[in-house]
């Protein structure tokens, strides 16, 4: 999981660096015409005190923009969800995204959000109807993300909401299988929380409430 943060945290950088902040909030929507409505929503800070770019991603939705375009292989809502701009991941689930759209290894929002330890976006990805239990190529779920980078808030989310502590992955460099709870080693807060579960919360997964665009 290390290695994936670090590929997706390159990526993101990159967007930043070839897409131009918006200043004027008149110049946002042809700026974001101009880098692509995905780009625009992870490299942008869309969680601004005044609704910022979730505002603009909003608008550009109504205009016909797709939620689910892909931009350097980074779905627009999986890169908001790791970039933890919660506001757009809202939008964008309002909006119908795919909540089950991968990057290429099979990274799912909800695990990018795990992974980053971006607990509000974890909720509302659950909420959206996100499926707790989906799984890279190699196996891993968003709870070993949670679980191996310490995130304990994300993984009592997670478990709230029905995913398996017990699942396993695969190393694929040396085939060892291991669990959410062996990924946690000496993260003391995540590792009781996977050692003794809370029950699973219908609430915290009900489905999608798509709004008309």
């Amino acid at each position: 999981f290390a290695g994936d943060g670090a590929l997706a945290a390159a990526i993101a950088a990159e967007a930043r660096m070839t897409t131009p902040v918006a200043s004027p909030k008149k110049k946002e929507s042809r700026k974001a015409d101009e880098a692509g409505f995905a780009s625009f929503v992870s490299s942008h800070d869309g969680d601004n005190s005044d609704g910022g770019d979730a505002t603009v991603a909003r608008r550009l939705l109504q205009a016909g923009a797709d939620p689910n375009e892909v931009d350097q292989g980074f779905p627009a809502i999986v890169g908001a969800a790791q970039e933890g701009h919660v506001n757009v991941v809202r939008v964008l689930v309002e909006a119908g995204a795919s909540l089950e759209a991968t990057t290429s290894d099979g990274s799912t929002a909800l695990l990018m959000a795990a992974q980053a330890g971006h607990a509000d976006c974890v909720e509302a990805l659950l909420k959206g109807g996100a499926n707790p239990n989906a799984t890279q190529k190699q196996g891993g779920t968003a709870l070993m993300a949670a679980a191996v980078n310490g995130h304990a808030n994300c993984c009592h989310l997670l478990l709230l909401a029905g995913a398996d502590p017990t699942a396993q992955a695969k190393d694929p460099g040396t085939g060892q299988l291991y669990t959410a709870l062996q990924l946690a080693e000496g993260h003391a807060e995540a590792t009781a929380l996977l050692r003794n579960p809370p029950r699973a919360e219908a609430s915290l997964h009900r489905g999608p409430e798509v709004q008309p665009f």
